[in-house]
């Protein structure tokens, strides 16, 4: 506070910002279970993931209404967007993410790993594909990438907030 104008228009800034208040989510979510106490390092773990997703990294083509123009799309910014489709599947929340391939050439093929928690409850082979569906459907519609798979792995299972009053 105060909040800074500049952060309003910077994609790096607000991939940040996103990141850490899906974080806050989760943090108070398990601080408030009567479970097992987090394990030590789990928060450093975190943080080092999310600052290493966000890296802006290397820059991949996109086309370009001129050839006098190139137009970019950093690493950085395509993890915030197979992060931000798969979050918006219900049930799911995204952990790592990783785009490996040619990813440096204009409709380079490339692969896509998703790590996933998944509500309990809900049906992973369903949340599985619905991510995979979200991640390549983001990805064809903002970037000239040729999405040749979407692996994801689901690699843990949360409870659902409980609502007040509940014990």
């Amino acid at each position: 506070m105060p909040a800074i104008a500049a952060n309003d228009t910077d994609a790096e800034a607000q991939a940040v910002l996103a990141s850490l208040e899906r974080f806050g989510v989760l943090s108070r979510e398990l601080v408030g279970r009567e479970s097992e106490p987090v394990p030590e390092g789990w928060f450093d773990k975190v943080m080092r993931d999310v600052t290493r997703e966000l890296r802006a990294g290397r820059d991949i083509p996109l086309s370009a209404p001129d050839e006098r123009v190139e137009m970019v799309i950093t690493e950085g910014a395509i993890r915030e967007l197979v992060r931000e489709a798969g979050d918006a599947v219900p049930g799911v929340l995204v952990g790592r993410t990783t785009v490996s391939g040619d990813i440096e050439q204009l409709g380079g093929a490339v692969s896509v790993r998703v790590t996933i928690s998944v509500l309990f409850g809900r049906r992973l082979a369903e949340a599985s594909a619905a991510v995979r569906h979200a991640v390549s459907t983001a990805l064809g519609a903002h970037t000239t990438l040729r999405v040749t798979q979407v692996d994801v792995v689901v690699d843990n299972v949360h409870t659902a907030e409980k609502s007040e009053g509940e014990r």
